[in-house]
């Protein structure tokens, strides 16, 4: 029992830190994307 919430618990926050990682990538692509046509 306390396993499984530990391990049910551990894979909610590793989705949220790759949601995290997902919204910055998805910045920096932007970012250089606008910086292309401007160089």
């Amino acid at each position: 029992m306390r396993s499984r919430r530990q391990s049910g618990g551990g894979v909610a926050g590793g989705g949220a830190s790759v949601s995290r990682l997902r919204l910055m990538f998805s910045g920096r692509q932007i970012e250089s994307i606008e910086f292309g046509p401007s160089f």
